[in-house]
């Protein structure tokens, strides 16, 4: 039992490697799917990834773990994570919402059912990223073709060609957004991580933290796709569902002192599950609304590298709280107020222009 509760702040030294290695989003993005195309770096990224996991599943120390899970994980998904949605983004219009949420719904289905076979690993084991990579793909079309080969005209780094358009960085709902996103990351990704650990520091049981985190696959499932279907009906405006989303979870985790027992740990399951991870299918969306199709690429390598630099800050903070105060109170306190912070942000979008 003490070897399992120091399993969570270790993994956040793991996080750390990880997101120095994704923060190559931004090259990756911008110099990779021009030399390469966004396909063939979707496919190199899926090998690398695959690689990662299965040195894992063989790895005899912690150093080929970090190597594995930090190093080959990290650059697969900077590989694929972008890419992946520049080109959902130039083959869906009309239902890119749901498009969005069947991408990362990977995550929900496995965590889903985890008891399908009676059996029970550990808990930690079944924490993810919410994140499935798209392997098949239609042919490429001259659309894509057009969108990948369109050169901006100012404002760039050349190195023989056009390499990064910064001009993108003039949108001031652009800046407003990745400080939305350098805040809402690590609540939105990592509570997940920690709900585990937290329910067994108040004497919950393994069988019962199973439980816990199927509800909360369960839950994420249904709103993901439920949220699509509003999205893509337009009859609410994205960042609307996206600020209230980031805004419940953010409370909830503020109010981590009640939650004490199983039952109040379940009605936290149910929160997080509903509103939790919308933050990624969602972000696309509303990424996509201040840019627009044609800067999505730049916009997206940006966002997904603030990503990483939240790890590298944010989720060692939230372990050195717990291993400082003995407690996760002030860890899932530091999450909830960067998921309220997010949440003021995005609401003052429209303030911006």
């Amino acid at each position: 039992m003490e070897e399992a509760s120091i399993f969570i702040p270790r993994r956040s030294q793991k996080d750390t490697g990880w997101a120095w290695i994704i923060s190559l989003a931004l090259f990756v993005l911008n110099i990779g799917s021009k030399l390469l195309g966004n396909r063939k770096l979707i496919i190199i990224g899926g090998f690398i990834s695959f690689s990662g996991y299965l040195l894992s599943a063989f790895s005899p120390n912690i150093g080929i773990l970090v190597l594995s899970q930090s190093v080959l994980y990290g650059v697969g998904c900077a590989c694929t994570t972008g890419p992946v949605f520049v080109v959902l983004n130039t083959y869906f219009e009309k239902h890119l919402g749901f498009a969005n949420s069947f991408a990362y719904v990977g995550g929900s289905v496995g965590s889903s059912n985890i008891n399908i076979d009676g059996s029970m690993g550990t808990p930690e084991t079944f924490w993810t990223t919410h994140k499935c990579s798209v392997r098949s793909l239609p042919q490429d079309t001259s659309e894509e073709r057009s969108i990948e080969s369109k050169e901006s005209k100012s404002s760039e780094f050349c190195f023989n060609q056009y390499i990064i358009d910064m001009t993108v960085l003039r949108n001031r709902k652009l800046q407003l957004f990745l400080f939305v996103a350098f805040f809402s990351f690590c609540g939105s990704g990592m509570i997940i991580t920690f709900i585990p650990a937290f329910a067994r520091d108040n004497g919950i049981s393994n069988d019962k933290i199973t439980i816990l985190i199927t509800i909360i696959g369960g839950c994420d499932l249904f709103s993901r796709f439920t949220l699509a279907w509003i999205t893509d009906s337009q009859k609410i405006r994205r960042h609307h569902i996206m600020g209230f989303c980031l805004g419940i979870t953010g409370v909830a985790s503020m109010l981590n002192p009640l939650y004490t027992s199983f039952s109040a740990f379940i009605g936290y399951s149910v929160i997080y599950g509903l509103f939790g991870s919308i933050y990624f299918s969602m972000s696309i969306l509303v990424l996509r609304d201040c840019v627009g199709a044609e800067n999505i690429s730049a916009a997206l390598s940006l966002m997904i590298t603030i990503h990483g630099l939240s790890s590298v800050i944010i989720a060692p903070s939230v372990g050195f709280i717990r291993d400082t105060t003995g407690s996760y109170a002030g860890s899932f306190f530091l999450m909830g107020s960067g998921l309220i912070l997010g949440s003021v942000g995005i609401f003052c979008q429209p303030l911006v222009k």
